[in-house]
């Protein structure tokens, strides 16, 4: 099996594209109170002749009162205010925060080749599995020139030794130290939740160890398990969305 064909069905079993959106918020329905049929004609009456002589009060009131209990609440439309990168600027943003020049043959070449597979506008609505496969295809390239290029990733993993063995460079201490500047470089730092880091963190430990399953204890693996590392990260909805 081949290092990016490995890499992609690794990462498609954990991409960090986990998120949910309310389109409408549904107000709770107010019921109207059914009459009792028990009622006397003469409380009928009196009923009436106390509503009529409050009418005006009521008709005052009726704007700034409590809704009609025969008419309930509308549905409010919640507008959504989350959307999703076009082909250009899914592009644009992994070329910023990897350092790597989107006009590299590999890139471009990729590129046209996923340009209409990507989103073409922001609606998040009109999001499919499909776009987020090519969004994961174009990020294992960037990721690909970037771990490949020593002056590169020198600015993203800096003091890493990528040409050790896993048993070396990946070791408990250096696998913390490559998931954390990998989320802190491309998805700021400071800028998501404890729990959420968390749980990426879990996850990308995860898939560490399945890339690291059955593979040579040598420097190859080691870059192979960085660029899956890179790519998980590069194409979650942290980067992708709006």
């Amino acid at each position: 099996m081949s290092t990016k064909i490995r890499l992609a069905a690794s990462i498609s079993s954990l991409l960090i594209l986990l998120f949910s959106f309310n389109h409408c918020v549904l107000q709770p329905k107010a019921t109207k109170k059914p009459s009792d049929g028990s009622e006397s004609s003469q409380s009928q009456t009196n009923t009436n002749n106390t509503n009529n002589n409050n009418n005006n009060n009521n008709n005052n009131n009726n704007n700034g009162g409590d809704p009609d209990p025969g008419n309930p609440p509308p549905i409010v439309l919640e507008e959504v205010d989350v959307g999703v990168k076009n082909f250009e600027q899914v592009r644009e943003t992994m070329a910023v925060l990897t350092g790597v020049d989107p006009n590299t043959n590999s890139i471009r070449n990729t590129y046209e080749d996923l340009k209409t597979q990507l989103p073409t506008n922001n609606d998040i609505k009109t999001f499919l599995p499909a776009h987020q496969v090519a969004m994961t295809k174009l990020a294992a390239e960037y990721c690909d020139e970037l771990v490949d290029s020593a002056a590169l990733r020198g600015g993203v993993w800096p003091g890493f030794n990528f040409g050790g063995t896993p048993t070396n460079s990946l070791d408990a201490n250096g696998r913390a130290t490559v998931i954390n500047q990998t989320i802190d470089k491309f998805w700021g730092v400071g800028t998501i939740e404890v729990t959420d880091r968390n749980a990426a963190l879990v996850e990308l430990q995860l898939l560490i160890s399945d890339l690291l399953l059955n593979e040579a204890n040598n420097s190859t693996t080691t870059r192979t398990v960085v660029k899956g590392v890179c790519i998980a990260t590069l194409a979650s909805a942290r980067v992708t969305l709006l």
